[in-house]
């Protein structure tokens, strides 16, 4: 159940708690030190989580990027010398 919501970096972030289950819990002393266990969520993090698995799956597609996208961008932003 969502208890509120906050920006952060622009994002929207959803704070999550579940007061039923928390209330019962045997585990609780493990899980938290308070009375309820908080979970944030970003709006987009299932579109974050994917892309992370992709990337997991292929880890050289990362630096294929780097390499191919980043050295034109450095070079454009060198100033001109006369």
């Amino acid at each position: 159940m969502p208890y509120s919501s906050s920006l952060l970096r622009g994002l929207k972030k959803t704070n999550y708690v579940n007061k039923p289950a928390c209330g019962g819990c045997a585990i609780r002393a493990r899980c938290t030190a308070g009375k309820l266990r908080a979970v944030s969520r970003l709006e987009n993090e299932a579109v974050l989580d994917r892309m992370q698995a992709r990337l997991a799956k292929c880890p050289g597609v990362l630096d294929r990027r780097r390499e191919t996208v980043e050295h034109p961008f450095g070079t454009i932003k060198q100033p001109a010398y006369p």
